[in-house]
């Protein structure tokens, strides 16, 4: 029985467990677990993702050592933040079509504001 296989089936079987309570909870738990062994790559990859930004390669990772290199993935996020947002965006929200309908008007400008 695959992870996928065995997270439908603990779903399935919170009906026929909902009589007992500790039953309902040992699903919960199983469907808990299920999900954070499916996660677990993901998991380790933003990990590995996050380590590189601060540049950490563990606990023993000092500041003040100096063979380490600059950090070129800070830089670049840091840059290119400012850029993707410089300013609040302005809604556009407009009818389809722009027909003689004076309550699609109200609620298009509505939504606007």
């Amino acid at each position: 029985m695959t992870t996928e296989n065995a997270a439908v089936a603990t779903v399935e079987s919170i009906d026929e467990a909902a009589t007992d309570q500790s039953s309902l909870v040992r699903v919960w738990l199983d469907a808990i677990s299920i999900a954070t062994n499916e996660e677990e790559p993901w998991r380790k990859d933003a990990q590995a993702a996050t380590n590189l930004y601060r540049q950490s390669s563990g606990p023993s990772a000092s500041h003040s050592d100096p063979h380490k290199k600059f950090n070129i993935l800070h830089a670049n996020v840091e840059t290119l933040c400012p850029a993707l947002y410089n300013s609040t965006p302005i809604p556009d929200v407009r009818r389809r079509f722009n027909d003689a309908d004076p309550i699609g008007k109200t609620v298009a400008d509505l939504q606007e504001r």
